[in-house]
This record gives C-alpha cells, sequence and structure tokens, in this order.
C-alpha cells in the first residue's frame, strides 16, 4: 500500500504522521520505505538524526508517479511526506497519482476545516482525472483532538456532509506526539497503531 500525507498548508503534523505511521507499519514485521516529498526534507532528517531502521528516501519531484515505482522493493509499503499543496502543488498531485490512500490531516478547528476542504476539491478536480481509475480515495485524519471536546464532533459531521471519508481512528494531542522529531519513536499502543489497524496493513495487533 502507498500511503500519501498531504494537504495545502504546513503545521498540520503530516511529517510527525508520517514518522509514527512508518513506525506503527515496521513494528508488525511489515516491509515499509520513507518518502520525504517535501523539500524540507523533514522526514529524512528525522530518520537520520533518529537512526530509523527503515529507509527513507527524498524524492520531491514532480515525476513521483514514474520514478518511485521503479525504488519501491518487492512486498514494501510505502509512507510519503507531502509537501504543502498549495507551494508545491505539482509535486502532490504526482504523488497523488500513486497513493492508495491520501491522507489529509488537520486538527478539529475551523481554519483547518476550511482549507482541507479545498485540498478534496484540487485533488478531485486536478488530480483524480490523471490517474487509471480517475478516483482518488482520499481520507481525513482528524488529529491533535482533546478528549471529550465537541469540536471533533463537529468537524467530522462537516467533513462527512461536505462529502469527505473520515479516518474512525482520530489522533490525540499528546506531547510525545509534539517532541517528537528528531528522536527515536515506537508507535506501540498509540493511536496510530490503531490506524494501521484501521488501514487494514499487517493484520490486527489483537
Amino acid at each position: 500500500m502507498i500511503l500519501l500525507l498531504a494537504n495545502l498548508k504546513p503545521g498540520v503534523a503530516k511529517t510527525t504522521s508520517a514518522g509514527y505511521l512508518l513506525h506503527a507499519i515496521h513494528e508488525r514485521g511489515e516491509r515499509v520505505i520513507g518518502v520525504d516529498a517535501d523539500p524540507s526534507r523533514s522526514l529524512e532528517r528525522w530518520a537520520e538524526a533518529a537512526g530509523f531502521e527503515m529507509p527513507v528516501m527524498s524524492l520531491a519531484t514532480t515525476t513521483i508517479h514514474t520514478t518511485l515505482p521503479q525504488l519501491i522493493p518487492d512486498g514494501a509499503h510505502v509512507v510519503i511526506d507531502g509537501a504543502q499543496a498549495e507551494d508545491h502543488g505539482g509535486v502532490i498531485a504526482s504523488a497523488a497519482r500513486i497513493a492508495d490512500i491520501v491522507l489529509v490531516p488537520l486538527a478539529p478547528s475551523g481554519v483547518e476545516l476550511e482549507r482541507t476542504l479545498l485540498m478534496k476539491k484540487f485533488l478531485e478536480d486536478d488530480v483524480a482525472p490523471l490517474t487509471p481509475s480517475g478516483v482518488i480515495d482520499v481520507r481525513a485524519l482528524l488529529n491533535r483532538t482533546i478528549t471529550n471536546a465537541t469540536s471533533t464532533g463537529e468537524v467530522r459531521t462537516e467533513l462527512v456532509n461536505a462529502g469527505w471519508k473520515v479516518a474512525s481512528t482520530t489522533i490525540p494531542r499528546r506531547e510525545e506526539f509534539a517532541a517528537s522529531w528528531g528522536n527515536p519513536v515506537t508507535a506501540r499502543g498509540t493511536a496510530y497503531d490503531a490506524l494501521v489497524t484501521e488501514l487494514g496493513i499487517g493484520g490486527d495487533r489483537g
């Protein structure tokens, strides 16, 4: 499976989500590689600093859809950390053309909801026609959520009413996620582990 983390704007936890998803998949014994499709190389630099066990390569180009398939080891999953589409639309469009699922992280706030709705329009209107099926599986991922906050349910309802698929798993606001960049991490027991189960990768831990 090829997963792409993408949104129009920076600061929505794309890199954090990519790093934890890489670990959640790897820790299930699945083969996985990371692809940093952001010129800032945040995921690749994190992998280097923390000594990730899975390979992470930089590929911030507008030809990912033709280049990456030749670089994926047999049987490996791929997690792509995408740049902000508002500045690097060509890179995200290229990655989305080969992604099985595009996860769009957002916090449950009005401003992030507004930008995320525009992201879906970009993917469906501009990118989906370039894919063989003409369809892109786009799913919102609510993160930085607060337990019992009404905002999470309200934003989920707004997304569903706008025609979105929304991941059942939500990512809570936690210091371990906020302070994780550059440090070794494990996804065991986290919401990202539950998300991998929801996505059907590597089976359920039981």
